[in-house]
């Protein structure tokens, strides 16, 4: 198989994935808050900032960089 068509296909494949699903719904919101306080704010801080507990003296990643969004 042609790799343009490979590539066609996953392009394809990912635009009706996120077309379907709505890639963020207003009630995942609540959902997400309560996952990101339970699993990620301890490292990451409040707002996302890498402001919070570092382990083992590690570099936390900024959540609120363009690059990573």
């Amino acid at each position: 198989m042609e790799p343009w068509i490979v590539v066609l296909i996953g392009v394809v494949l990912v635009i009706l994935v996120f077309s379907s699903s709505g890639f963020s719904q207003k009630e995942d919101f609540p959902k997400g808050k309560i996952l990101y306080l339970q699993y990620c704010e301890t490292c990451h801080g409040q707002e996302g900032k890498g402001a919070g507990y570092t382990f083992f003296q590690l570099s936390i990643a900024d959540l609120t960089f363009p690059a990573i969004q």
